[in-house]
């Protein structure tokens, strides 16, 4: 028997993926939007990774690196821009 019967099968499976991923999700979720969701912390802990490597690094690495973070910041700034608008 369903864990919420009065939300059918579909949200029951979402509970289940969302537990198996880690990921805090609310009821009634997408699964695509769990798979983004995961994207982003993708994200976070590659960042976190880079940020390890930086104290290692040459200058002229360093400037490599943060011209390439710049260009990947703006389309994030972008992207969240366009989220906040409601997908305009």
């Amino acid at each position: 028997m369903p864990v919420f019967p009065e939300r059918g099968a579909h949200n029951t499976s979402i509970i289940a993926r969302s537990r198996a991923t880690g990921a805090e999700i609310i009821m009634g979720t997408s699964g695509e939007l769990i798979r983004l969701i995961n994207y982003v912390d993708d994200i976070t802990a590659t960042l976190r990774r880079i940020s390890a490597f930086v104290a290692a690094m040459e200058s002229d690495e360093k400037k490599r690196l943060a011209e390439s973070l710049k260009a990947a910041g703006s389309s994030l700034d972008a992207l969240v821009v366009r989220l906040e608008k409601g997908g305009q």
